[in-house]
């Protein structure tokens, strides 16, 4: 592995850390839209139709996740912050934020190509309370690395709207 490729994953690692603790801290998380007791997940390749409950949450999240990302795309890393969760940015201050993805997006150049590969609805990640989740994967070629998958992770906010809480490239 080479020292860029090392640094790149420690710091997407630590990303990825960062918003797990973020989404932990957060106090319990109010009760689902699908309803109590009802855990379901869904992804945009299941073989069966999901409940349109499950479809309006991966959508917005997804939808979600790719303005987000033109945000951080587009170098507006404070401004992305800003409209990242409650509990992400009470973990991270705004300074830290735009350090580490400077260090991490910087060396791999502009993304040219972002592909949605799944999305899924979740109510229990590891190590973090339950709630909302949407985990969204895309295919990204970078400039300097034509093959990364991106993951973001949105959940929705106290306010119960759908906010960035994690993010992760490998």
């Amino acid at each position: 592995m080479t020292p860029h490729v090392f640094a790149t994953w420690r710091m997407g690692l630590a990303l990825l850390l960062i918003a797990a603790s973020a989404v932990h801290a957060q106090s319990q998380a109010p009760a689902s839209a699908l309803g109590q007791g009802e855990h379901q997940v869904a992804t945009t390749d299941a073989k069966s139709a999901p409940s349109p409950a499950v479809t309006n949450a991966t959508d917005a999240g997804t939808t979600e996740a790719t303005r987000w990302l033109r945000l951080i795309d587009g170098g507006k890393y404070a401004e992305g912050w800003t409209q990242a969760a409650t509990a992400f940015r009470a973990a991270i201050g705004q300074p830290d934020w735009d350090k580490t993805l400077v260090q991490v997006r910087t060396p791999l150049g502009a993304a040219t190509t972002r592909t949605l590969k799944s999305a899924a609805l979740t109510h229990q990640l590891p190590n973090v309370p339950p709630g909302d989740y949407v985990v969204i994967q895309f295919d990204t070629a970078f400039e300097q690395r034509p093959a990364a998958v991106e993951t973001v992770v949105v959940q929705r906010d106290t306010d119960q709207v759908w906010r960035v809480s994690g993010y992760f490239i490998k």
